[in-house]
């Protein structure tokens, strides 16, 4: 399954919600757990660009 997600993602930037924190050292730990190889992909977290771009909203949850 990992070798799906490998190919799947190439070299492309990863676009996510939220996923600074806990996703992508998951993905880069698992990687290198599973295929001994390191997980390099850059990623960015949209979260970041909602705080700086809504910035009189409560929450910037994704469900309301």
């Amino acid at each position: 399954m990992i070798d799906l997600f490998l190919e799947f993602v190439g070299n492309n930037v990863i676009v996510g919600y939220n996923i600074a924190s806990f996703d992508m050292n998951l993905i880069y730990d698992a990687v290198q757990w599973l295929r001994n190889i390191p997980f390099s992909n850059d990623y960015l977290d949209v979260l970041y660009c909602a705080k700086r771009v809504l910035d009189g909203v409560e929450n910037h949850r994704l469900i309301v």
